[in-house]
């Protein structure tokens, strides 16, 4: 007999990102870190104006290239790049794929 299940079934977890995804990760975080001369900013600082929890900030921060991870979400991104003054887009532009990203199925 088949168990019911209500709501969403996760069957699926994220995988773990490449050596290619990583780099793009470790720019971008770096990216958001030192823009416009503002590294003067605490992470306390940072948190606080993007209404983040300061760990997370200071996770970030301390280790840009973090491995094994998929990278920051979207909103955790945008929210550290409305405290520093960076565009989505400038972030979109210094991200792009050196490579296609495609994941093999």
């Amino acid at each position: 007999m088949n168990p019911i299940i209500i709501g969403y079934r996760v069957t699926v977890s994220r995988p773990p990102a490449d050596s290619r995804s990583e780099r793009r990760v470790e720019r971008l975080v770096t990216f958001l870190f030192q823009q416009d001369g503002r590294e003067d900013q605490s992470i306390a600082d940072i948190a606080r104006g993007a209404g983040l929890e300061h760990e997370t900030v200071r996770r970030l921060r301390r280790n840009p290239g973090g491995r094994n991870r998929s990278g920051p979400g979207f909103f955790i991104v945008a929210a550290i790049a409305r405290t520093r003054g960076v565009s989505l887009d400038r972030l979109a532009e210094l991200t792009l794929a050196e490579e296609p990203i495609v994941r093999d199925a």
